[in-house]
């Protein structure tokens, strides 16, 4: 599979999923940082004044991280579709 056909591929994943968000406190500037975790949340986030803005950051920095890693041979994790099946459902006591 030719470097550009892979790129494809890991950026159709469903990084989404993984997305995390903060609120920067005003102290610091203030607005939004979006992070994905399992690539590391130093390494690969973004930020802006609004959510979308901290995506489409994100979005930037995760395309530019992947093609490093795919330049240095390097292993790159990626998001994990399985699920459980298992609902978990707390009710009061008083039903």
């Amino acid at each position: 599979m030719s470097r550009h056909d892979e790129m494809k591929r890991l950026l159709a994943l469903p990084w989404e999923e993984e997305y995390r968000f903060k609120r920067i406190p005003e102290k610091e500037g203030g607005g939004f940082c979006a992070f994905i975790p399992i690539l590391g949340a130093t390494r690969c986030r973004g930020d802006g004044e609004t959510v979308p803005e901290a995506i489409a950051d994100l979005r930037n920095v995760l395309e530019d991280m992947l093609e490093q890693y795919l330049e240095k041979g390097m292993e790159i994790p990626t998001p994990d579709r399985q699920y459980s099946g298992t609902i978990v459902s707390r009710k009061g006591m008083e039903i």
